[in-house]
């Protein structure tokens, strides 16, 4: 995923290295993109019967009339570069989302743009080795994409029911504790009582036994004076 922004803007400048060395261009073509080039600057082998066929003479010198197929590809990749740092980074959901769809989009141009091409190799008959290229690099991202979107809503899935059960032991223990503090704060409390009963039983002992001593010194004071009034 991080490398695909990368590959994407490297190919759209790579292209016009293509342009510069006046190769990979297209068949013919006098629509408003058309390019025309010196016959003299371009390798003869690389030059269709269709293309001989539409020279045009400027001054002196035969040029070729062509789709610039560089250019075509250059702004496919541009525009898909766009997208994938406008939309698609901004909404990423899963690993490898990118990569696939910078796959997909470079595929499916290829795909066609390949088939303007007047250089490729073919494979069998008018079936171009880089159009099943590209078909292949469309289905492979196709394929990616619906698989690391289930693996993700799978895993989006098991992490739900992992916060669920997660919220419900949480509320669990919640209680649990709640239920501890509320026992505790009764036996706190049960302890206080017995506390203020216990100095209550204290206090009234205390006063029961100096009343006792009180009466005890009184009848020893007693018993001291009855032999003095005897005699």
């Amino acid at each position: 995923d991080t490398a695909a922004p990368a590959l994407i803007f490297g190919q759209c400048l790579g292209r016009w290295g293509n342009f510069f060395n006046r190769e990979a261009f297209g068949g013919y073509s006098d629509g408003l993109l058309a390019m025309q080039l010196p016959v003299s600057a371009v390798r003869r082998n690389e030059i269709t019967a269709e293309l001989w066929e539409h020279t045009v003479e400027l001054e002196g010198i035969t040029y070729i009339q062509v789709h610039p197929t560089f250019l075509y590809e250059s702004l496919w990749n541009l525009i898909g570069l766009a997208i994938i740092l406008i939309f698609l980074y901004r909404k990423k959901k899963f690993n490898g989302e990118i990569f696939f769809a910078y796959l997909g989009w470079d595929g499916l141009g290829r795909a066609y743009i390949e088939t303007l091409r007047a250089d490729s190799l073919y494979i069998i008959g008018p079936l171009k080795f880089s159009v099943v290229v590209g078909i292949i690099c469309v289905i492979a991202a196709i394929i990616g994409e619906i698989v690391l979107y289930r693996r993700y809503k799978e895993e989006k899935n098991e992490m739900s029911e992992y916060k669920s059960a997660f919220e419900a032991v949480k509320i669990a223990l919640s209680n649990e504790d709640d239920a501890l503090k509320t026992v505790e704060s009764e036996e706190n409390g049960f302890s206080e009582e017995n506390d203020e009963i216990e100095t209550e039983e204290i206090d009234d002992y205390d006063e029961e036994t100096l009343a006792e001593q009180d009466m005890l010194d009184g009848d020893v004071k007693n018993m001291e004076t009855e032999p003095d009034t005897e005699e």
